[in-house]
């Protein structure tokens, strides 16, 4: 996804709904709605008393969130379907806003008996400079903080040691790309170099930490580093990876394949 100043990140279901739960995100999001009832930018608040104003804002942003995380989730199965796509956020969030503009518009009349009735302009375009403000602010100064990267956490981002041994030789994980099982053997993908090496997958994989790769398939392990991403070929999804190899995912290993993008894809 893009923000309002072209700056990209990632946002999938796991890390929006983390965002949401930390207390961080919670005070952020009632501060963000104090916000909006003090400067009233549909008037609510002069129409319909302070109570029933900072009620209806707060029953706005529960259906503007929601609505959100339903977008995602659309944004994901288009992308599980016809590959990755760009977003721009802010257009996205405008987008889910006017529904539930139109939504609240049409509870409150009915309420009210026809007594606050405003029509798109200029109410919602106020409504929406204010969200995309705050929401600008979350994502520049905010997000990054209650939700970080995955991986960026800590110091140290790979590996309990950085280090995993496949057969007699030790690899720092950071120069892995992929590695293949075949039989008794391991093909390890280095960034300049391959080689094939006596060993079992499973040993090697319970040397890393979830964030330092992802197992799509029970004969294959692939690394961060090699920067995965979702696709299809001949109509089954794949992994295709920076050098251009594509990778099989398992059906019963797709969803976990896909959380683990959406948490720590940021490339």
């Amino acid at each position: 996804m893009y923000d309002m100043f072209g700056m990209k990140f990632t946002l999938g279901i796991s890390r929006y709904v983390k965002m949401l739960t930390t207390p961080q995100g919670l005070v952020f999001l009632v501060l963000g709605v104090f916000l909006l009832f003090i400067t009233d930018p549909n008037y609510l608040r002069d129409t319909l008393g302070p109570v029933a104003g900072m009620t209806v804002w707060a029953a706005s942003a529960l259906c503007y969130l929601t609505a959100i995380f339903l977008s995602l989730c659309l944004h994901s199965f288009l992308m599980t379907k016809f590959g990755p796509y760009p977003i721009y956020a802010p257009l996205n969030s405008a987008v889910v806003l006017l529904l539930v503009y139109i939504i609240m518009q049409t509870v409150i009349d009915h309420f009210t008996g026809g007594a606050y009735h405003n029509g798109i302009y200029p109410l919602f375009f106020n409504i929406l400079a204010a969200i995309l403000i705050i929401e600008a602010m979350f994502l520049r100064f905010v997000m990054f903080v209650i939700a970080p990267v995955p991986g960026e956490e800590e110091p140290v981002a790979t590996g309990l040691s950085g280090i995993v041994t496949i057969g007699d030789r030790r690899f720092p994980v950071a120069k892995i790309q992929h590695i293949l099982s075949q039989e008794h053997y391991l093909q390890v993908t280095l960034s300049n170099d391959t080689l094939v090496l006596r060993a079992r997958l499973s040993d090697a994989i319970e040397q890393t930490v979830e964030s330092d790769g992802v197992q799509p398939h029970r004969s294959w392990w692939v690394s961060a580093v090699a920067e995965p991403r979702l696709s299809k070929s001949d109509g089954r999804q794949v992994l295709r990876l920076s050098d251009g190899t594509e990778v099989p995912i398992a059906k019963a290993r797709l969803s976990a394949v896909q959380q683990w993008l959406d948490l720590y894809s940021h490339w």
